[in-house]
């Protein structure tokens, strides 16, 4: 089997030739549906980086939600803040909450849409590496929380690690799918 490490080279060639337009709007499809048929909720999203699925447009069409996201801080766990709270740009480039934005304390959030370089069937994530993310999932453990990606991303199998949590659905654009119940 690949390591991560080749996984991720696999997953940042294999992004050059997805027609993100046409995924972003299936997913968006499917996202939606997934929203509209939740009772109103605290959803933790993202703000998308080069090659993931921008999830932000459906957010006005979803007033009952609270939305969500993580801020990146020099040292230390992910935060979380309101999405609509004030931005700046990481050192990295993708757009952040800044320092001040009020926290949200974790406890607050029923549903993760979680974006992955790549995903496998049985719901493992391959992230970008650092860690970052696999910390406040395993805060969410026993909620819903959905990977978000083309479907040429999805793979029979990744490694997974100690560490490593995984997701309970898949949203493509072809579709929602169950991949493992919540975990208690």
């Amino acid at each position: 089997m690949r390591s991560k490490t080749e996984w991720r080279e696999w997953a940042a060639e294999r992004a050059q030739h997805i027609e993100w337009r046409a995924a972003g709007e299936g997913v968006r499809f499917h996202a939606g549906r997934l929203l509209a048929a939740t009772a109103p909720a605290c959803i933790l999203t993202y703000l998308p980086m080069h090659h993931e699925i921008d999830l932000t447009p459906l957010v006005s069409s979803y007033p009952g939600h609270r939305f969500v996201v993580t801020r990146t801080p020099p040292v230390g766990p992910l935060t979380l803040h309101d999405l609509h709270g004030p931005r700046e740009r990481h050192r990295f480039g993708f757009e952040q909450p800044t320092e001040r934005a009020p926290a949200v304390d974790i406890e607050e959030v029923d549903m993760a849409l979680v974006p992955g370089m790549a995903f496998d069937r049985r719901g493992v994530r391959l992230g970008r590496g650092k860690g970052y993310f696999d910390v406040l999932l395993a805060q969410l453990r026993g909620r819903i929380l959905v990977g978000v990606a083309p479907s040429e991303l999805v793979v029979e199998e990744l490694p997974e690690g100690p560490h490593d949590v995984r997701v309970t659905h898949l949203i493509t654009e072809e579709g929602l799918a169950l991949v493992q119940g919540p975990e208690s």
